[in-house]
């Protein structure tokens, strides 16, 4: 997918995303990356290293909300991307993407 298109986006937020038969309904996954480089060669729009990624996998069959999930994600980012770089336990990042529009 990110040879069709980037999944990045800008202040070096990655949204990546798919479908596959080998999940049921959504599953996601958050990294932070301490690096300061961010990923080695994962383009941005603003050309930023990527330092945030929120992976969506959703299931092949049947409607999943994983559209949602990835507009609420990047509007909560684009706000506050700083949030969750802030975090140091995957408590604290679940806690702030909950939270995150309240």
């Amino acid at each position: 997918r990110e040879n069709d298109m980037s999944t990045g986006l800008n202040e070096g937020i990655a949204v990546p995303h798919g479908r596959t038969d080998a999940v049921e309904g959504l599953v996601g996954a958050v990294a932070i990356v301490r690096n300061e480089n961010g990923i080695p060669g994962y383009d941005t729009i603003d050309h930023s290293p990527v330092r945030v990624v929120v992976l969506t996998i959703a299931s092949d069959s049947g409607r999943t909300p994983h559209l949602q999930v990835m507009a609420y994600v990047s509007r909560l980012l684009a706000k506050n991307h700083a949030g969750l770089l802030d975090c140091t336990t995957p408590m604290q990042m679940r806690e702030f993407l909950l939270k995150g529009e309240k």
